[in-house]
């Protein structure tokens, strides 16, 4: 939106021409419009040069938007011992590593930074290696 400099814009424009408000609701809310627009210009005008306005955020009195706090998640009901679910958290993440590393050993404990015979020991008592 651009206006000649000095000039404020007059109506509401669109691109069919002046936006008519016929009942008082729709006065109502065209003024207060209107009036932000026109707000947003002045602000606009004061914080840039020249005859270009831009109207951005920044220029609109937002009101203050408060989210309602979020409901606490449930905590999920333990099913597993601490040893299970640190045996299946490595199993699934030697699985995908392997997948990752098209099922090459040396490759996948590189990538998990650890020394390949730990890794083919920790397999076997993990039940990924025969």
């Amino acid at each position: 939106m651009s206006f000649a400099a000095g000039a404020l814009p007059r109506g509401i424009k669109c691109r069919g021409g002046e936006i008519y408000c016929n009942t008082t609701v729709f006065r109502e809310t065209c003024a207060k419009l209107e009036h932000a627009i026109h707000r947003a210009v002045v602000l606009s005008r004061a914080t840039r040069s020249g005859d270009e306005v831009i109207l951005e955020a920044q220029h609109f009195a937002f009101p203050e938007v408060t989210l309602p706090a979020p409901e606490a998640a449930a905590v999920p009901v333990v099913k597993q011992n601490l040893r299970e679910a640190t045996e299946a958290f490595q199993r699934e993440t030697i699985r995908q590593a392997l997948a990752q590393n098209h099922h090459n050993w040396a490759a996948c404990a590189r990538m998990l930074e650890t020394d390949v015979a730990n890794l083919h020991r920790l397999a076997k008592r993990l039940g990924l290696k025969d």
